[in-house]
């Protein structure tokens, strides 16, 4: 569905496009100076190549002919303890003499390299420091929906901050997305866990259930772009954009997320290979790390932002998917007090995406709700808040006004 609506104070299309292009390019550039400054560590797992290996080869000769650090060697082989005591130690011990077979044990060194190479690749640091600022800083949206009083300057300056602290000064990882991404990659390619990434998983699933895809709508660095950039196209009366609006139905968009997750993790399992690193949009954080390819996905992607809510998580985010069950556990949430409400649908209307119209009227399973205050100061009545399940009563009108709210659906 595509909206239009004529105003003489709204800024020309070309405008907004400009303004579009001049975040995306600023985004960039200050990643790509903040990753050359901070000079983070590299991204991915290095591939070993072909593993040459007999059962007669000893420990240490395993890691010589492969050029790998005989700690590893022993760690994978079960050797105790894998430190520097693992060099003599591996003079004399064999492959067949600790009990593997010759493909037992390259898939033993294969599955130790990528939980080692994973760590490495890690800044713990930067990390802890990352998910203390998500949950300092997520209070002040928490609090300005509560009461409510987001309104456009408190939004785009929370965008635009999350845009620098979480994505340019911060970087692509950690993140939601990567949390279930790179999980699933890893086990259909070397058939492991990283226990840290699962951890991160919980914390952000903990987010989503404590207040309604919270970190998703003001904490994801890729999320909080993408949104930046429809809110600066969507002004004046909210639900209309200076560049036209494209609402992609929720059954289309939730269908193609489903199909793209099921193909992702076959590809994973089946090829070991990821599907989403060639084109993987939060290294939009990262240009260095970005293929052609990945390049030219992520800035379509960006563009089309300016006119569809949030394109990556409602069509291809695996955290999106996973997060969008977790949704119906969320203590904090939109909820409607039935009795308030007049059934004048203005919540749904300036709704950016369908989850409204699922709210309002009902749904089981209704769309994404990315938390973004819009169906709160649309409501005339505050009948629509965002608060805990104590604070909003739907009464007894409940039943009466879903059939009026449905039947002019």
């Amino acid at each position: 569905m595509t909206n239009t609506e004529p105003s003489n104070k709204r800024p020309a299309p070309t405008v907004v496009a400009i303004l579009a292009a001049g975040v995306i390019l600023a985004v960039l550039l200050l990643s790509y100076a903040a990753r050359q400054v901070a000079a983070e560590k590299p991204e991915g797992i290095p591939a070993l190549g072909e593993l040459t290996i007999t059962a007669d080869m000893t420990l240490a000769q395993v890691a010589k002919t492969n050029q790998l650090p005989p700690q590893l060697v022993a760690k994978a082989l079960a050797v105790e303890p894998a430190d520097s005591q693992a060099q003599t130690a591996g003079q004399s011990l064999t492959v067949a003499g600790q009990g593997f077979t010759v493909e037992e044990a390259r898939a033993a060194i294969i599955q130790t390299h990528a939980l080692m190479m994973e760590r490495q690749t890690k800044d713990f640091t930067k990390i802890f420091i990352k998910f203390g600022l998500w949950i300092v800083l997520l209070i002040i949206p928490l609090a300005l929906l509560a009461r409510p009083r987001l309104t456009r300057a408190w939004r785009l300056t929370l965008l635009s901050g999350g845009v620098v602290v979480f994505g340019v000064i911060l970087g692509s990882d950690p993140s939601p997305m990567g949390t279930v991404k790179d999980m699933i990659a890893l086990a259909g390619e070397h058939h492991v866990l990283f226990i840290p990434r699962l951890i991160a998983l919980g914390v952000f699933l903990a987010l989503v259930v404590f207040a309604n895809k919270f970190i998703c709508s003001w904490g994801c660095q890729f999320g909080v772009l993408q949104e930046l950039l429809y809110r600066l196209n969507r002004q004046g009366q909210k639900r209309y954009g200076v560049i036209p609006l494209i609402r992609i139905p929720y059954a289309v968009s939730n269908t193609i997320r489903i199909v793209f997750f099921v193909v992702f993790t076959l590809v994973a399992f089946g090829w070991a290979f990821d599907l989403i690193g060639p084109i993987d949009p939060f290294k939009t954080y990262n240009p260095a790390a970005m293929t052609t390819a990945g390049m030219v996905f992520v800035v379509l992607l960006l563009i089309f932002s300016v006119v569809v809510y949030r394109p990556w998580c409602h069509l291809f985010c695996p955290f999106g998917l996973v997060s969008w069950l977790f949704e119906r556990l969320s203590f904090v949430k939109v909820r409607v007090d039935y009795d308030k409400c007049i059934a004048c649908k203005a919540c749904m209307n300036d709704c950016p995406s369908e989850a409204m119209q699922g709210i309002l009227l009902g749904h089981k399973l209704p769309s994404d709700c990315f938390s973004c205050g819009d169906c709160l100061s649309a409501c005339p009545t505050q009948a629509v808040r965002f608060a805990g399940p104590g604070a909003v009563r739907p009464g007894k009108s409940m039943a009466e006004k879903l059939k009026k709210l449905r039947g002019r659906a």
